[in-house]
């Protein structure tokens, strides 16, 4: 007995070594967060909520906020705009924001630019035109290879949401508007270096004014967003499963996903979790509910992994891993305690990592 009890320990102190060194969080794949370099909330602030990489800089002016479509938003009043210096350039990007114009009066006025700050060079903008309408713009040096309008005559103080893909792989630049798509292109092509990224503002030239308006929650890939993920931005309902941390257990585990969250404005409709005891899969165990107790663990491994739904049907997951170490439960020889035959199926289970 005393030579079981001493197996059992080695086995238990290999294991929590085993734990520390190789288990992770295993993150799910939260689709709004992979290539993300940049997001501006503008709730009181202009900070990269990412990273401290690509802060900015208000040219000409003060930060003013107003009540955005979100919180808050930043707004220009035609005299100042917002600067991120040497913003990186990436062959496939994505840029999503929200715009509300306030003035429109049949002048050019710069809404984004990534290029220098002449009117001409290589570079990716969007403007107002002389005809108040929204249109995309990619240069290369004196030449418009792309020049598309995505909103036509839009309406002062209406906030719009605008998501401009540019898939070099598939060699196509994709325009939504409120999650639709509105144009397609396949010729504006061009490699840029690290120039600033500008909101509010085209060029130095007398032919434009600065931005009237407010702008909310941008974002910058670097990667091409799918449709669904265009679709998530606009409703802004991105659930986040949130399942905890890597953890030790004696024989039951309290499963808690109260940090996870759905979009501002939305609300989780479902929580689902999935115990998959690594080694015997007779002994996975599945739950629903936010908060829910699971006892009778088999001793070892487990990969929990939660699964949260919203109640626009979008879904998000996380992942952790338990050790269940030897305790009042897991009997699994119902023998009335735990012997060798669960510190042999713990020790097999170790073996695999």
């Amino acid at each position: 007995m005393k030579l079981i009890k001493h197996f059992i320990m080695v086995i238990m102190t290999i294991s929590y070594s085993l734990l520390s060194t190789f288990c992770i969080t295993c993150q799910a794949d939260q689709s709004l967060s992979d290539g993300l370099i940049a997001y501006y909330s503008f709730d009181n602030n202009i900070d990269n909520q990412v990273d401290n990489k690509y802060d900015a800089e208000i040219i000409n002016g003060e930060s003013i906020y107003a009540n955005g479509i979100f919180n808050n938003s930043l707004k220009f009043d035609g005299t100042s705009y917002m600067q991120v210096n040497n913003f990186p350039y990436n062959k496939n990007f994505s840029y999503s924001f929200w715009v509300k114009i306030n003035k429109l009066n049949n002048t050019f006025q710069g809404i984004m630019q990534h290029k220098n700050f002449s009117r001409w060079g290589n570079g990716y903008f969007i403007r107002i035109d002389k005809a108040n309408n929204v249109v995309v713009y990619v240069l290369s040096g004196t030449s418009a290879l792309t020049a598309l309008t995505i909103i036509l005559y839009p309406k002062i103080y209406t906030w719009y949401h605008i998501v401009w893909v540019h898939d070099n792989n598939s060699k196509i630049n994709l325009f939504y508007v409120d999650g639709q798509e509105i144009v397609s292109d396949t010729k504006g092509f061009i490699d840029i270096s690290d120039e600033h990224l500008n909101l509010g503002f085209f060029a130095d030239d007398p032919d434009y004014i600065k931005f009237d308006g407010e702008f909310d929650e941008f974002r910058a890939y670097n990667r091409a967003i799918n449709y669904n993920d265009v679709l998530r931005l606009y409703t802004n309902t991105i659930p986040k499963a949130i399942a905890g941390n890597n953890r030790n257990a004696y024989g039951k585990v309290l499963l808690d996903a109260s940090n996870s969250y759905s979009s501002k404005n939305g609300y989780i409709s479902s929580y689902k979790w999935f115990l998959n005891c690594r080694g015997n899969t007779k002994f996975n165990r599945y739950a629903t509910g936010k908060k829910v107790s699971i006892d009778d663990l088999f001793p070892g491994f487990y990969d929990i992994k939660l699964k949260i739904t919203d109640d626009t049907g979008l879904s998000d997951s996380d992942e952790f891993v338990l050790f269940n170490g030897i305790g009042v439960k897991g009997d699994i020889d119902e023998d009335g305690k735990i012997g060798l035959e669960e510190a042999i199926h713990s020790l097999k289970s170790i073996s695999k990592y």
